[in-house]
């Protein structure tokens, strides 16, 4: 056998060795990865990452939309009062009129 011949199957020894060992290597991290612990690591990180997206955009909006909550909120109220309103509103209300004696007597006790 010439020395030629002899380091050609030197080197390819040497490059089977080198494959084998970067196969193990890629099959360790393909095990690690592909586990199923891992596997539902990443999807509830993945999860987590989806909720805290969504409740950050729900924070947004809810900002923006506050004045327009708010408006609805006045409008639920002055459409549930609407018939005290309307009393006081006609002058015929007893509880304005008790409000007004009561303050005036209160005024004079005062004075």
């Amino acid at each position: 056998m010439t020395d030629r011949r002899r380091s050609e199957i030197l080197d390819g020894h040497a490059e089977r060795i080198a494959a084998r060992a970067e196969l193990r290597r890629t099959y360790r991290e393909a095990k690690t990865e592909l586990h199923p612990r891992r596997l539902f690591e990443r999807a509830v990180d993945r999860s987590l990452d989806k909720v805290d997206d969504l409740a950050a955009h729900a924070a947004r909006s809810a900002r923006k939309a506050a004045p327009v909550v708010g408006a609805v909120g006045l409008g639920a109220l002055l459409i549930v009062a609407r018939q005290p309103i309307w009393r006081v509103a006609k002058g015929g209300g007893a509880a304005l009129s008790k409000l007004r004696t009561r303050f005036s007597h209160q005024k004079d006790d005062h004075e």
